[in-house]
């Protein structure tokens, strides 16, 4: 059993010419306990309080926004390229290895935004600002940070839940007890305080839901990995 983010599996699949495994067909989703939430980030000292007044500025501006981000294919770098060619504004994709490094650029502002994860901002809100999710509802965890919907923004409705998947073929009995372990883990108030001092929400998203989750992560995604695989 392996656990991943959702994203991360759907996106990387995508991204390689010969996947070794492919997760809608090779796994068996458990359920999920928390989930990881991009978000468009600035500097500090940026006026901007939400994504629309960002877009409005970027755009008027006419230059070349410049953004960093986890990987050049990652879940929060494709959710960067749908929001930004959703909204028209001229952007620049400055990829670094890992969320860590693509945060330091925005600190030192080195690039102008950054779509991360929304909870690499703990620990540093006195150096940048998350002004944007794309979710549907806002996340648990950040409850301050507006949707792109809420503000007029293009609704895109993506997180990437951290889910355990078991192997194909993984016996029904012990399916049905991993499963019950991961609903239990994530009702349990220790767990909760855990996951919010990481910045992140716990709750329980079932077998079902992640595995549709996935599938609408492959759909959405497919056609912009295509894309940029072929610059």
């Amino acid at each position: 059993m392996r656990e991943l983010n959702s994203g991360t599996f759907a996106s990387a699949t995508l991204a390689s010419k010969k996947p070794p495994v492919d997760p809608r067909t090779d796994f068996v989703s458990l359920g999920c306990m928390t989930q990881l939430v991009t978000s468009l980030t600035v500097h500090a000292s940026s006026p901007h309080k939400d994504a629309a007044s960002w877009v409005k500025a970027a755009k008027e501006s006419g230059k070349t926004v410049r953004w960093s981000t986890s990987g050049a294919t990652t879940m929060h770098a494709l959710i960067g390229h749908l929001f930004l060619d959703a909204t028209g504004v001229k952007n620049q994709k400055v990829p670094f290895k890992g969320g860590s490094k693509a945060r330091g650029a925005l600190v030192a502002q080195k690039v102008d935004a950054a779509f991360n994860g929304v909870h690499l901002v703990k620990g540093f809100e006195n150096d940048i600002r998350p002004i944007g999710v794309p979710l549907a509802k806002r996340d648990p965890a950040n409850k301050n940070v507006k949707t792109f919907g809420e503000v007029g923004m293009p609704g895109i409705d993506i997180g990437g839940p951290m889910c355990v998947w078991g192997p194909k073929g993984m016996p029904a009995d012990a399916q049905t007890k991993v499963k019950a372990a991961i609903k239990g883990v994530a009702g349990k108030k220790g767990f909760k305080k855990f996951m919010k001092k990481s910045g992140l929400a716990a709750f329980h998203i079932t077998d079902a839901g992640a595995t549709a989750n996935l599938n609408k992560l492959f759909d959405t995604f497919g056609p912009l990995v295509a894309k940029l695989m072929k610059k």
